[in-house]
């Protein structure tokens, strides 16, 4: 109840007073009396103002969300800065797995993350496998943009030597790779198979953490790496290095995707609608990086990458430089779309890596009707003719 409402039910009606009988009391008295009436009426304002903030969070629907350790994601950290998130009534408790992407899965299909971000091809290994997840969101795209300009999540990188100019040059080589599960390691096998040699004899892919791919470089341990972007452009101030193969054409697709939103179906089937708020938070946050880059060459979003990922300043451009692509992926997909093509690429090199028995259909990894209302809900116009 309000200090207004306290006063319509008459609790300080004894303060009117006739002037005589007030002029009878003592100053005692009247002290008194006026510090209880104060202490009445904060009591009131308090406790009014701590029923409203209960109610808030009361209202607010909490989404537990697991994703990798050290991945920057900004379009998910300007949802939660700019509260668009908040305005569609979710807070996000957030799960950080150091241990792989197979591991976020592995939470969600326990229950323990109602979603997660995760690498596709991790997601549709795992969908096969009868684990029961759904794409329904992606962001972090590569694609070759309508000026000709790569968007990489990663690059193919050697020595800059007249020696190394096309794949075939690396037979007998070392080659770095994040993790052998990766999506690139595929990539990779698919290109050198396609090329005529042998992934398992011709070269020599080692596992290596990003973070240490640029040491290994340097001390001659491998003769080429797939690198983060950023990394590879502090790199190359220290050692002549060159971009061998961009990630966008080892994949051979248009656009492809580094980074997708996986639901569990079963929480999702229970709670429809809270996923479809928490997708148009997302595409809130999307327009605003967009609007944020043409306005301010992307200086909210840099800040707030930096906020959390702590780069130092060169780093941070150099992220910005390689992967502040937002709206330009556009021209191929519905903001935060699953491109479907991803599908068969993906299906196709897991056949021929014995990872899949037959092809798996994009309607089996893929669902757009959560999103397709999260578009119905902000007034947006769906696509059909992208995304495919």
């Amino acid at each position: 109840m309000s200090a207004i409402s306290y006063l319509e039910f008459g609790i300080f009606d004894g303060f009117y007073k006739n002037e005589k009988e007030e002029q009878a009391m003592d100053e005692r008295g009247k002290i008194v009396r006026w510090i209880s009436l104060c202490i009445m009426f904060l009591s009131c304002l308090v406790f009014s103002n701590l029923d409203c903030h209960s109610l808030t969070a009361a209202e607010l629907n909490k989404v537990k969300l697991a994703t990798l350790a050290g991945t920057q994601q900004p379009i998910f950290f300007v949802a939660q800065d700019k509260g668009f998130l908040a305005e569609e009534g979710i807070e996000v408790d957030v799960e950080t797995i150091t241990s792989g992407g197979s591991m976020v899965i592995e939470v969600m299909a326990a229950g323990q993350a109602d979603l997660g971000v995760s690498a596709p091809g991790e997601l549709m290994l795992a969908i096969e496998k009868g684990v029961p997840v759904k794409l329904v969101g992606a962001f972090e795209y590569q694609f070759i943009d309508k000026q000709g300009r790569s968007w990489d999540g990663a690059v193919l990188v050697c020595e800059d030597s007249e020696n190394l100019k096309k794949l075939e040059d690396l037979r007998g080589k070392k080659i770095a790779v994040v993790d052998v599960g990766s999506v690139y390691n595929y990539y990779l096998r698919y290109q050198l198979r396609k090329r005529g040699m042998d992934p398992d004899k011709d070269v020599n892919i080692i596992p290596i953490p990003f973070t240490q791919m640029q040491s290994a470089l340097v001390k001659k341990q491998v003769d080429a790496a797939f690198m983060l972007p950023p990394i590879y452009a502090m790199a190359k101030k220290d050692i002549p290095l060159k971009i061998l193969m961009e990630g966008t054409r080892i994949s051979e697709l248009n656009i492809d995707l580094s980074a997708g939103i996986g639901v569990n179906e079963k929480f999702a089937k229970k709670n429809p609608d809270i996923v479809v708020k928490f997708i148009k938070g997302l595409i809130k946050s999307e327009h605003f990086i967009v609007k944020d880059i043409k306005e301010t060459n992307g200086e909210y979003v840099k800040n707030s990458v930096q906020k959390r990922m702590k780069y130092k300043p060169e780093f941070l451009e150099a992220w910005y430089t390689y992967r502040g692509s937002y709206g330009r992926e556009w021209d191929y997909v519905n903001p935060i779309q699953v491109p479907r093509s991803i599908v068969p690429r993906l299906s196709e090199i897991f056949v021929a890596e014995r990872l899949l028995k037959q092809p798996i259909t994009s309607e089996k990894v893929i669902d757009d009707s959560y999103i397709k209302k999260a578009y119905s809900e902000l007034g947006m116009k769906w696509d059909d003719t992208k995304g495919r």
